[in-house]
């Protein structure tokens, strides 16, 4: 009996081991296909309407265990996270796949594309399962919070680039690192802005690092040091921080700091002195940290610029609740008056006007949405009224607004409307009289002297 226990001990060993090295053989076989390359479009084996981009980092084994990045573009590009973050994987050993069908839009179906990416390479390449990461850009960032908030025990960083943490994000002793990438001028960059406090309330790690730019992709460099950022964190998590790569961390984020304020870049400095502060306290680094904080604290251009940014961050707050009340609309006012002024080189100010933009457009949107939506007049005119407010110089709202206006025989406003149509130099004013809305109005003197 002891000998058959024996035998079938180390024929059970045997067929593990034999396993192990046949799962390990076939990855390399795979592997050895797509090393240090990416690969636009890789279909998955359970389910082929559903593909990735894929990088593989020039020295995978299979052997060991590796870290993955899970890329989402807002419009199922998965090409677009992967090329961006390739020099980053390639340097610090990450696996990167981005989804090619995850775009903005219902949860189901990116739910889908998620789980569909995320079985297939995990059954090809031996995947770190405690070492997820999330990079995305717009919808695409607010689908990696998400993730990365519903998985928290698998998910370990984030890179959220032009969309941003929301306080009902409750990550609170979840041990995710969040690293936000902005453009000064995107129209989400007040999240960025607005939401660092709820993060130092409830201590949750994140860095955040502000571009010049618009509401787009950060540059590769930016993406890079978000990956490194990655392996700084786990390392210092995982006591496993080494000296030597601290101070890389730190030379090149010093650097950036030091690069932004040849530039006058405040924004980034302001997020950058504060971080520097948080990450790199230890002693060793505390006169470098001094010496540029005293330089940059001691201009009057980067005290005016951050007075003016946190007035304006103040000012957004009273409007970020939309309503119809005679101080909103002066609030508003004053917000618009300050982007065509003197503030006009604000970067809140300008991803201000952008966010207020957006809303504008899904205002007009529902608006003209399907009437069994029931949605009061009142508020319909509310919308209306926002949107020509943000949008003075675009006919198309402006027309819209025309209709909407004579339906309801709003008059005052409907002159109003016409009235910047001709400062806008609007060339169709004979073919105002054939939309129906306004064919009241075409016996109207003042109505007959915009058709001349």
């Amino acid at each position: 009996m002891l000998l058959i226990f024996k035998f079938e001990k180390i024929l059970f060993l045997f067929l593990i081991c034999f396993i192990h090295t046949d799962f390990i053989t076939a990855q390399n076989k795979i592997a050895k296909l797509k090393k240090g390359k990416i690969h636009k479009k890789v279909i998955c084996k359970s389910d082929e309407s559903q593909s990735y981009a894929l990088y593989i980092p020039s020295n995978y084994d299979a052997k060991k265990k590796w870290p993955i990045i899970f890329g989402f573009s807002p419009n199922a590009m998965g090409e677009h996270p992967v090329i961006l973050s390739k020099d980053g994987a390639e340097k610090y050993g990450y696996i990167v796949v981005g989804s090619n069908n995850s775009r903005n839009g219902p949860s189901a179906p990116i739910n889908a594309a998620f789980a569909a990416m995320k079985k297939d390479v995990l059954s090809k390449y031996n995947v770190d399962e405690k070492r997820f990461y999330a990079i995305g850009f717009s919808g695409g960032s607010r689908v990696s919070l998400r993730f990365s908030l519903l998985y928290s025990d698998q998910f370990k960083g984030v890179i959220a680039c032009g969309a941003f943490f929301s306080p009902q994000m409750d990550f609170k002793n979840k041990d995710v690192l969040l690293y936000g990438l902005v453009g000064a001028n995107g129209f989400n960059f007040p999240e960025y802005v607005g939401g660092t406090p709820f993060l130092d309330k409830r201590k949750i790690p994140y860095w955040i690092s502000v571009f010049d730019g618009k509401h787009q992709w950060p540059p590769k460099e930016l993406v890079f040091n978000g990956i490194e950022f990655f392996e700084y964190y786990y390392r210092k998590q995982n006591k496993s921080l080494d000296l030597k790569f601290e101070k890389i961390v730190f030379d090149r984020v010093l650097g950036l700091m030091i690069k932004n304020q040849k530039q006058k870049f405040w924004m980034n400095l302001y997020f950058g002195m504060i971080l520097l502060d948080h990450w790199f306290a230890d002693m060793k680094y505390k006169d470098p940290i001094a010496k540029l904080k005293n330089e940059i604290e001691g201009s009057s251009e980067y005290k005016n610029h951050l007075k003016t940014e946190l007035a304006l961050l103040a000012k957004l707050k009273k409007l970020k609740l939309i309503q119809d009340t005679a101080r909103y609309w002066k609030n508003l006012d004053d917000l618009l008056l300050m982007h065509k002024e003197k503030h006009s080189k604000s970067d809140l100010i300008k991803g201000a006007i952008g966010s207020l933009y957006r809303y504008s457009i899904r205002s007009f949107q529902l608006a003209q949405s399907n009437p069994k939506a029931n949605i009061p007049i009142k508020q319909q005119k509310f919308f209306i009224a926002f949107i020509i407010k943000l949008n003075p110089a675009n006919n198309k709202f402006l027309l819209e607004g025309l209709r909407f206006y004579a339906k309801n025989s709003i008059e005052t406003k409907v002159k109003e409307v016409l009235e910047l149509l001709k400062e806008n130099k609007y060339k169709n004013f004979l073919d105002l009289a054939k939309i129906t809305e306004l064919k009241k109005y075409k016996e109207k003197v003042w109505f007959r002297e915009y058709l001349k």
